[in-house]
């Protein structure tokens, strides 16, 4: 979205809890 490198970010980080 408007803050691109945010976003990533926190789907990087809901991705690595959803792995467990």
């Amino acid at each position: 979205g408007a803050s691109y490198t945010n976003e990533n970010a926190m789907g990087a980080y809901i991705n690595f809890l959803a792995s467990y």
